[in-house]
């Protein structure tokens, strides 16, 4: 006999099927086999239904390991642009790496090629400078022979102008991450070319000043003979010619220009300028009145005077040639220790 037990399956309330056939939507009255059968294609298509209200499964449907493959293809094909990108972002730093430490030497050298052609200029027209110098402080030297050193003072005053305009140009600075120190090296270099371009243009402007002051000095006491005794001299015409002496002497040393070397010389002109106006009164008078010995007298003053004048205008120009040699020797060795310094860049 078998064992019944109260809570068997097939014992517990329930247990019937009918819950299945409710979540199938089936009539639960319905309890033979053959009702069931009947609703099997209300089930089916339910089952269908729920199958088909999945979004994916088309998608899930069609899937295969090929198209896979060509969507991850094409994935990686959109990254070439970034991998170019990367790789050219690379190029521009390792080149901006290699290029820019030169940068600054290739700019600090086209500036110190520009000051060495300054100071080449300079200490090229030094020679013909002193040689202007030597013709210039040459007593025996006439204004014909000063015909060619207006020219030469020229271009060396051009030459220290343009000097100096070079270097009130600012140095150029550094690009960023580039090295300063090679720029920064040029400022002394740039100090030193004023310092040279300044004493050329101090040089020049003597030389011009001694140019001039030949010049003038020649217009000064154009006298010419001065009789003692007034037998065959025409009064008239020599009171013309002293009196445009007087005045050119006049016009002139209001032309000479201001230099050390010729300060005294400077001030005895003035002082016989002053004297020629009642002396060549008094001569003339002596001369209308056959005063010989007081005709004498005073031209014995004036020849002194003269001879005083030339000895001071001889150790003025003696004077003036010695300062500006030096300077210009002077300058010449600065020059050259400049444009090593240059060299050692």
């Amino acid at each position: 006999m078998t064992k019944q037990y109260p809570l068997s399956p097939s014992r517990m309330p329930g247990n019937d099927g009918r819950w299945f056939l409710k979540a199938a939507g089936v009539d639960g009255r319905a309890t033979e086999l053959g009702d069931v059968d009947a609703d099997s294609e209300s089930t089916s298509e339910l089952v269908r239904e729920l199958w088909g209200s999945g979004s994916d499964q088309d998608e899930l449907a069609t899937w295969s390991p090929r198209q896979l493959s060509r969507l991850v293809v094409r994935r990686r094909d959109v990254r070439w642009p970034m991998v170019a990108g990367g790789v050219l972002l690379v190029a521009l730093v390792v080149g901006a790496a290699l290029w820019l430490p030169g940068t600054s030497a290739r700019r600090a050298s086209a500036v110190a090629n520009r000051y060495e052609m300054a100071y080449v200029t300079l200490y090229e027209d030094l020679a013909p400078g002193q040689q202007v110098l030597a013709t210039l402080t040459e007593p025996a030297s006439t204004v014909a022979d000063f015909a060619d050193a207006s020219a030469v003072i020229t271009q060396m005053h051009d030459g220290a102008d343009d000097a100096l305009a070079l270097v009130t140009d600012p140095l150029p600075t550094a690009y960023p991450l580039a090295p300063a120190t090679p720029l920064s090296q040029l400022g002394p270099q740039r100090d030193s070319l004023s310092v040279q371009a300044t004493a050329a243009e101090a040089i020049a402007g003597r030389l011009g000043d001694l140019l001039d002051y030949r010049i003038a000095t020649a217009r000064l006491f154009a006298t010419g003979d001065l009789p003692t005794d007034r037998t065959g001299v025409g009064l008239n015409q020599l009171t013309e010619r002293l009196a445009v002496a007087a005045a050119d002497s006049a016009i002139a040393l209001e032309q000479l220009p201001e230099d050390v070397a010729f300060a005294e010389h400077n001030e005895a002109a003035r002082e016989a300028v002053t004297r020629l106006s009642t002396w060549q009164a008094d001569y003339l008078e002596a001369l209308r009145v056959g005063d010989t010995a007081a005709a004498e007298v005073l031209v014995a003053e004036w020849d002194s005077t003269s001879d005083q004048l030339d000895a001071l205008f001889v150790a003025a120009l003696a004077r003036a040639r010695t300062e500006i040699d030096a300077d210009i020797i002077e300058l010449a060795a600065g020059i050259d220790s400049s444009l090593d310094r240059l060299e050692a860049l």
